[in-house]
C-alpha cells in the first residue's frame, strides 16, 4: 500500500513538472509575436509557407495587414528588374524568351518572417490582378 502511494505521488509530481515545462514553452512562443508576417501567423510556420492560404488573399490585403520591409514593382529583366542571384528562381517560372519578348510586370514584396529570416514573394500582374508566382525564404544576414 505504501508503494502505491509513493508511485502515485511520483506520477503526480512528474505531471506537474511536465505541465510547467509546457507553459514555459508557450510563453516563449508568445514572446515572439509581432505584427509582421511571421511564425505566429496563420500563413507561415517556422520553415514552411502555406502558399495555398496566401494565394487566396490579395497582396494588397497582406500588405495592409502585415506592413512589408520592401514593396517594389519592375519589368522583369529590364532596368531595376535585372535577374540577380536573389531573383534567380524567377528563371524557373519564366523562360528567357518570355523575359526578352514581353514586359512581365513583377511586384516584389519582402516581409520579416521571424527573428532570423525574411520572406520575399513575387507576384505577376495578370489581367489587372497580382498573381503569386514564386517565393523565397532567406536569412536576414544573407548578402546578394
Amino acid at each position: 500500500m505504501n508503494l502505491f502511494k509513493t508511485n502515485k505521488n511520483f506520477v503526480a509530481m512528474l505531471l506537474v513538472i511536465l505541465l510547467s515545462a509546457c507553459n514555459k514553452t508557450k510563453s516563449l512562443e508568445e514572446s515572439y509575436k509581432t505584427d509582421t508576417l511571421n511564425v505566429n501567423t496563420e500563413f507561415i510556420t517556422e520553415k514552411n509557407i502555406n502558399l495555398n492560404q496566401i494565394q487566396q488573399i490579395p497582396v494588397n490585403t497582406l500588405v495592409s495587414k502585415y506592413p512589408p520591409l520592401t514593396d517594389s514593382t519592375f519589368i522583369l529583366g529590364k532596368g531595376d528588374g535585372v535577374i540577380s542571384e536573389f531573383r534567380i528562381s524567377l528563371r524557373n517560372t519564366f523562360t528567357e524568351k518570355e523575359i526578352e519578348n514581353r514586359d512581365i510586370l513583377i511586384r516584389e514584396v519582402t516581409w520579416s518572417s521571424n527573428k532570423d529570416e525574411n520572406l520575399t514573394i513575387w507576384y505577376e500582374k495578370k489581367q489587372h490582378q497580382w498573381v503569386l508566382v514564386d517565393h523565397f525564404i532567406w536569412h536576414k544576414d544573407a548578402l546578394f
